[in-house]
């Protein structure tokens, strides 16, 4: 009965912490961290889309044929019932909420949070996908959809905070970012889907379409990486312009009457000003170290390897066919191997990403 409680628990635990990092990752890497409010609200909002999204694929299933080649198929599910109503509706979340909150102040702000509520959608739906196929698929998911779903929501978030403070282009730039990340996750999901299709025909991949599966995984990879590359360009392009910005560009705001001329004094009851040293604030600029990034991948790692013992060792815990005279070892095993191992990793993972945020010669920290 434990058992039964427990594993549910540990998959659904896997299926977030994926998500839970990736949010803090990129609440952390902004040199305005936005309010925790507004970034969860996003998040939370972004997950709901889930509802919405299968509100339109169920009848477009029913309604549509469906193309009998492996690649049709996985064409038409990839665009038409995945990548075209998940980016509109993630759109969706930032224009109708993200987009008219007042800390929405900059075009670093798109970016943050185009990746906060594409997170919160694969949230959900790694729970979804995980409950179905288990701790494997968990963990594979964590290291493929997720963070695909983050650079997708980089990209699309990317044009949205550019067309907050560029109001003559902010129909084209909107429209750019939907069409960009819903081309990507097309291109991204259409290899996968074939092999989805394979799977589904035959139960498994049979041995003359082996080569064209292993050929869509690599294809698949490819353009995760391909979307990486372009979510950390863009990045460091809004990146470059809070650099080049010390203070928050103003919102957009109709024209204010002018006040009232105050009195001018006499010139003789004027006392001379104190001699004032003109202070220039400026900026220092981030300095991303080789340890920071070091320790950044080294948490990540014994994040995972910590979890993952702590669920091997929960699960043998648990298993009626343990020897009870085992128990003391998983136990030992359990704290430093598992426990140890996790805590320490997410402490590197923090502390990585405040090194990353470090500006040069040990100043002090952008405000916040």
């Amino acid at each position: 009965m434990v058992y039964r409680v427990i594993t549910p628990a540990i998959t659904l635990a896997l299926a977030l912490v994926p998500s839970w990092l990736l949010v803090r990752y990129f609440h952390d890497r902004d040199y305005y961290p936005e309010p925790p409010r507004v970034i969860w609200t996003t998040f939370a909002l972004g997950a709901l889309t889930v509802i919405p999204v299968l509100l339109f694929v169920f009848p477009m299933m029913k309604l549509l044929p469906q193309p009998e080649s492996h690649v049709g198929f996985a064409f038409q599910f990839a665009f038409l019932y995945a990548a075209i109503p998940e980016e509109f509706f993630k759109l969706m979340v930032l224009l109708g909420y993200s987009l008219r909150r007042r800390d929405f102040d900059e075009p670093m702000d798109g970016l943050v949070y185009g990746a906060v509520a594409s997170q919160g959608f694969a949230a959900l739906e790694n729970v979804m996908y995980s409950f179905a196929g288990g701790v494997s698929i968990a963990v594979a998911r964590a290291f493929t959809a997720v963070p695909a779903h983050a650079c997708m929501g980089i990209i699309m978030g990317y044009f949205v905070g550019r067309a907050r403070f560029e109001p003559e282009r902010r129909t084209a730039l909107i429209v750019t970012g939907y069409l960009a990340a819903t081309l990507v996750h097309g291109i991204y999901d259409t290899p996968l889907m074939v092999i989805n299709a394979i799977v589904m025909q035959f139960g498994e991949i049979p041995e003359d379409l082996s080569t064209l599966a292993g050929v869509c995984m690599l294809l698949g990879i490819a353009a995760l990486v391909v979307s990486a590359a372009i979510a950390r360009t863009l990045w460091g392009k809004a990146r470059r312009h809070q650099l080049e910005h010390p203070v928050p560009p103003p919102l957009p705001c109709p024209p204010v009457a002018a006040p009232p001329p105050l009195p001018v004094p006499h010139p003789a009851s004027i006392a001379s000003p104190p001699e004032v040293r003109a202070v220039v604030l400026t900026r220092q600029p981030i300095q991303t170290t080789s340890t920071s990034v070091l320790k950044l991948v080294a948490g990540i790692v014994l994040s995972v390897f910590g979890g993952a013992v702590l669920f091997s060792c929960v699960h043998a815990f648990l298993d009626s066919s343990t020897d009870s005279r085992l128990y003391v070892n998983l136990g030992f095993a359990l704290v430093l191997l598992g426990c140890t191992p996790l805590m320490f990793g997410l402490r590197l993972f923090r502390s990585g990403v405040r090194g990353l945020n470090a500006p040069v010669g040990g100043g002090p920290n952008p405000p916040a």
